[in-house]
């Protein structure tokens, strides 16, 4: 391939560490205008927060996931019983305690929640005297 013009920005991190460059070439000399850099330049930028946006929903994600397991694992060690008793000596709090799936109510309003992700820990606290 013959180069005969090139153009090109870095693609950044929001660190601004260097992840790669968006360049454009022609096989036939010529003088980018200013317009053209700009272009470019506003694509290079769109890029860049792209990438970041897809690592920071891969992320959240994965703490999504994270916290599934976890919630599915109380839910599965812990049941009210034991819960009720394992919180039995906690000061200021009523030993009933329940762990109630309420992954089909959050499926019902966000997407990606499956029925069973997660638990809700519901502890009654008596008013203060």
């Amino acid at each position: 391939m013959h180069i005969g013009a090139w153009a090109g920005f870095p693609l950044l991190a929001p660190g601004g560490e260097v992840l790669g460059s968006f360049c454009v070439i022609d096989g036939a000399p010529r003088t980018w205008s200013a317009a053209d850099l700009t272009t470019l330049e506003t694509l290079a930028r769109s890029v860049s927060a792209e990438i970041h946006l897809r690592q920071s929903l891969e992320t959240a994600r994965q703490a999504h996931r994270l916290s599934a397991d976890l919630a599915h694992s109380l839910q599965q060690g812990l049941g009210d019983a034991e819960l009720a008793a394992a919180l039995s000596g906690t000061r200021g709090l009523d030993a009933e305690a329940t762990v109630k799936g309420v992954g089909a109510a959050l499926a019902d309003h966000h997407d990606g929640w499956a029925g069973d992700d997660t638990a809700l820990l519901a502890l009654r606290v008596p008013p203060s005297s």
